[in-house]
């Protein structure tokens, strides 16, 4: 009678199986939590009670910027520029512009961390009535 063929067995257990999806589950949901900070920078919202910002991407003539880390793989282009408009009421005259508040200095720098290939960049608030 023939012996049965001999049943390779996979080269790696399970444990390490479940440890490798682990870890690329980990930066998925890094890079998706990225794009959605990303997404949401662009709407405009309030940063304090008095105090509401807008960002606008600047649009590039030049070549295209790619999306950095590993966002291009999800569809995410690159931006090529920022503006940050932080607006507030206030005694100045309309539409001057203001030095930053420490808040809004640490929110200018929070977005220039979701967008780091951005080119251009510029903070500016603005008094309205």
């Amino acid at each position: 009678m023939p012996t049965p063929p001999l049943r390779r067995r996979w080269p790696y257990s399970l444990r390490t199986m479940f440890v490798v999806v682990t870890v690329v589950a980990i930066i998925v949901a890094y890079h998706v939590n990225w794009i959605r900070g990303r997404h949401s920078v662009f709407t405009s919202r309030q940063l304090s009670p008095d105090s509401d910002i807008w960002v606008r991407a600047l649009p590039m003539a030049a070549d295209p910027v790619s999306a950095p880390g590993l966002l291009w793989i999800f569809g995410e282009e690159g931006e090529g520029g920022l503006w940050i408009h932080f607006v507030m009421p206030g005694n100045g005259t309309n539409g001057e512009p203001m030095d930053l508040t420490p808040e809004e200095a640490i929110e200018a720098e929070r977005i220039h961390r979701l967008f780091p290939e951005t080119g251009f960049f510029q903070a500016s608030s603005f008094y309205f009535r």
